[in-house]
């Protein structure tokens, strides 16, 4: 292994272009809006008052003198207050232009906000304006990002190489956002016809005066006077036992006059429909005139490192003299473009060789192949980039890198997401490169044991109290064909178990992973992978040999914030690492039974069993 990151051939790196220093990153990361401006807070700002202004609303008294109306204006009010909570935190642009009518709205209209009192009306509107001071705030500093980036990047401007000039964006969450919006049409269209009907019957219904009597399953139960005859109706507000109100009948349909027409089941389509599909269909118009604006013009560009991770998808971005990757400057997630067409008849003529393989007695030899493939995954290297586009909070990149499952083919890739800068504890909790902690790591002896923590022990008591809940709730009533649930009990008790009482030990022969059934060796010389796969951790071997694979071990995302920055997992990780890559490291010793612990698995299934004895013979 080597922390030189891999050079991107001259032939690729536009003429002149210059590097990203860690000076100009150090600014650049200075001009990100501090942590009173993240959206997070806006958010919950908005929530809390429109929790408060929801509670402060008493519910609309509805009479026969005066009767409720239904009106689609709460539809659309609640709607783009959720929307705008979701905007501020991923499109602050479309935020800006959404909160403020959306406030105004709430201050001003009758029906946004129900009957909520003034003072409620006013914090709800007290918390928009935070929203769009933090707004304009991240806006001006994204352009003061701009505008060091391109500083740095000098005033020679690059165009995007060919594979890049094709690439559209948020195609598919166009389509998406148009069906839903689609189906959200539809809900309006047929709840407004349900309405209008409603409303043809009731005019033309009888109205007759009735007592209540009391909600049943099917609706308020009402006396109709004078004759005394039972009627069911459907009522949406409280009514007592003993109130007058009056029914309108139509033949076999009835409603109380004092309520609206029902036509919630509408009201949620149009929310279901509506919400995701402003989101995606905003989001996509939004991305594609991002990437239309950096393919129009020639952009500044900027020789960069990058390093995708083992349990992260995203692409993080270094400094071109970060040369161990210490300091992550930016992150986003990115797509590849469309490859050449005569790159894809190739890819066509290949496909057809391994069907017509596998049609004949090469299959064996074919699926192997494909199978080692998978297996051989070389881990991320850092490698050096040409970014293009001035990187800033929210915009839009690309870039050219070495790239591919081998490290030996040129990718050119654009940015899926808003660019986002790194925050201080994340670059805390990854700056130690591999190198540097094999060199804090010092030869021992003895072997070296890691064991499950106070997180995954919690998450293992947690599961073991639902699954005796589970087998107490299913067995408690006797015989019944729900039973057939507790085969789904075998894989959550290797997961508890697991949790509980993982164990990993490494000492001159391998690696030992105790998990809920089983202990497995895996010797250094048959290992060719170690990485992190969400909360499993996974010890990959050639051929047809068993992986050995421990889940969970623990959360890194979660970790990372609840501990400053630091996560045991990626730690566990980088030192089963440095001990893989470099046999000095290795301990001396071998381990003894008793250091690579015992699996839970079969001493919580007889507790399980045991329990659920219990509970069939319990009166």
């Amino acid at each position: 292994m080597t922390e030189q990151p891999l050079p991107l051939p001259a032939e690729h790196r536009p003429h002149g272009v210059r590097e990203w220093r860690s000076a100009d990153a150090r600014e650049w990361l200075a001009a990100a809006p501090g942590r009173w401006a993240r959206p997070q807070w806006a958010a919950l700002a908005l929530i809390a008052t429109y929790a408060w202004a929801f509670v402060d609303s008493p519910g609309p008294v509805c009479t026969d003198s005066a009767p409720c109306q239904f009106d689609w204006w709460p539809v659309v009010f609640f709607g783009f207050a959720v929307l705008q909570l979701y905007w501020l935190v991923r499109q602050p642009v479309v935020a800006l232009w959404v909160v403020p009518p959306t406030a105004a709205a709430n201050l001003l209209h009758g029906d946004a906000l129900g009957t909520a009192s003034d003072v409620s009306r006013l914090a709800v509107t007290a918390a928009a304006g935070f929203a769009v001071v933090g707004l304009l705030y991240r806006l001006e500093l994204a352009r003061r990002q701009r505008h060091l980036a391109m500083r740095a990047a000098g005033d020679a401007r690059y165009t995007l190489p060919p594979r890049l000039v094709p690439f559209t964006r948020g195609r598919i969450s166009l389509v998406f956002g148009v069906g839903c919006l689609a189906l959200a049409a539809f809900g309006l269209w047929r709840g407004s016809a349900v309405v209008a009907e409603d409303e043809s019957r009731a005019a033309a219904a009888t109205r007759v005066e009735a007592e209540v009597l009391g909600y049943r399953e099917n609706g308020l139960a009402v006396t109709l006077l004078p004759e005394g005859r039972r009627h069911h109706v459907d009522a949406f507000g409280d009514h007592r036992k003993g109130d007058r109100v009056t029914v309108l009948i139509d033949g076999d349909w009835s409603r109380l006059a004092a309520e609206p027409p029902d036509a919630g089941a509408w009201e949620a389509l149009v929310l279901v429909g509506g919400l995701p599909g402003l989101a995606f269909v905003v989001n996509a118009l939004v991305g594609r005139r991002r990437a239309a604006r950096l393919r129009s013009l020639p952009v500044p560009a900027l020789r960069v490192l990058i390093k995708e991770k083992d349990d992260d998808p995203r692409v993080w971005v270094y400094a071109h003299d970060d040369r161990h990757g210490t300091t992550p400057v930016l992150t986003f997630h990115s797509l590849p473009t469309d490859e050449d067409e005569d790159e894809e008849d190739e890819e066509e003529e290949d496909a057809d060789e391994r069907e017509r393989a596998l049609d004949g007695e090469g299959a064996e030899s074919v699926v192997e192949s494909v199978l080692g493939a998978m297996r051989d995954q070389t881990p991320p290297v850092l490698r050096e980039a040409v970014l293009y586009g001035p990187p800033s909070v929210g915009a839009e990149v690309a870039f050219t890198a070495v790239g591919g499952r081998d490290l030996d083919e040129i990718v050119t890739e654009c940015s899926a997401t808003p660019v986002r800068a790194v925050e201080r504890r994340e670059r805390r909790g990854r700056s130690r490169s591999l190198a540097r902690l094999a060199l804090d790591l010092e030869p021992t002896a003895a072997p070296r044991v890691w064991s499950a923590g106070g997180w995954t022990r919690l998450v293992g008591l947690a599961l073991g109290a639902f699954q005796a809940a589970g087998i107490w709730a299913l067995l408690s009533d006797g015989f019944s064909w729900q039973w057939f649930l507790l085969l789904g009990l075998p894989a959550l008790i290797g997961t508890t178990a697991t949790a509980l009482n993982w164990r990993i030990v490494a000492d001159r022969t391998g690696l030992w992973t105790t998990g809920g059934w089983r202990i497995h060796h895996v010797p250094w010389e048959r290992i060719s992978s170690i990485h992190l796969n969400g909360s499993t951790l996974e010890i990959t071997q050639p051929g047809d040999e068993d992986d050995a694979a421990l889940e969970p071990v623990g959360w890194p995302a979660l970790e990372r914030r609840l501990g400053g920055g630091e996560s045991d997992t990626e730690r566990l990780l980088a030192e089963l690492r440095a001990m893989y890559h470099d046999p000095s490291l290795r301990p001396a010793d071998e381990s003894t039974p008793a250091q690579r612990g015992t699996p839970l698995g079969p001493l919580f299934t007889l507790l399980l069993l045991v329990w659920a004895v219990t509970v069939l013979v319990l009166p």
